[in-house]
């Protein structure tokens, strides 16, 4: 952003910068998971800046493969896959937009790796196929971890309402899309100081959050909220049902037959 603009403070900043890193090295430690359960999560943040001219925003985001199907898990061993810290596309006028339009953008990308990791799994499939995956959420579980509560009220919403900006109102039902799919499998709204990408939006944060996801471990010390669109509440229900009775009629067979 100031590439083309600098100052000396710039430089400086550069500087103190580069000697932090460099009394700090780390690196990315990729636990083994005991068994082949996992989903993707997506922690999603955006840092916003009112400015009288120019309005730019910055989205950050982590990329997680994690162990277990538990969305909701406080503590999880994790893979960082992929992550990103950069400009927004769109100008924002206001947090609201900041952290919607990150969500959005974080979501296409995780999309995308989620495929990665379902041809990984389940070696490749015909373009129709994965079509069809990506329409109706085929591919590994994924979930979007957010700390925008605003955003993630609006989300929650029976009936999505029409934001102050308007133009975000199809941005809020891509997302509600996304889950009524069962694409994103949960919407997770998580405690500001658990927020593991704020490390990639700002630069005064702490970043023992990230060194921890680079170790392979993922901790929310604080209550969080998880909401799933109701229609998928009820195809998940309907599953676990007709496991347990073919469950119930596999053991009375059994029993039947002893």
């Amino acid at each position: 952003r100031h590439s083309a603009k600098s100052q000396i403070h710039h430089v400086r900043k550069a500087n103190k910068l580069l000697c932090w890193m460099q009394k700090r090295p780390k690196r990315l430690f990729y636990p083994q998971f005991p068994d082949l359960k996992d989903h993707l999560r997506i922690i999603s943040d955006a840092a916003f800046k009112r400015e009288p001219e120019d309005g730019y925003s910055l989205r950050g985001a982590l990329f997680l493969r994690c162990h277990g199907d538990t969305h909701d898990g406080k503590l999880a061993q994790a893979h960082v896959i992929d992550w990103v810290s950069r400009s927004q596309k769109h100008v924002c006028r206001s947090t609201f937009a900041a952290e919607l339009l990150g969500a959005c953008a974080s979501t296409d990308r995780g999309i995308l790796i989620s495929q990665m990791l379902y041809e990984i799994k389940h070696v490749r499939h015909t373009a129709a196929e994965m079509r069809d995956k990506r329409m109706y959420g085929g591919f590994v579980p994924t979930s979007l971890y957010i700390d925008a509560k605003s955003v993630y009220s609006a989300l929650c919403a029976t009936f999505i309402k029409t934001p102050a900006d308007c133009s975000l109102l199809t941005h809020l039902h891509y997302l509600n899309e996304q889950l009524q799919h069962g694409v994103l499998k949960h919407i997770v709204w998580i405690d500001t100081r658990d927020m593991y990408a704020d490390g990639l939006t700002k630069g005064t944060v702490d970043r023992n959050a990230l060194g921890q996801a680079m170790d392979g471990i993922i901790k929310f010390d604080h209550p969080l909220e998880s909401h799933q669109h109701p229609l998928q509440e009820r195809q998940d229900s309907n599953a676990v049902n007709y496991v347990l009775c073919n469950s119930m009629t596999e053991i009375e067979a059994v029993s039947y037959t002893h």
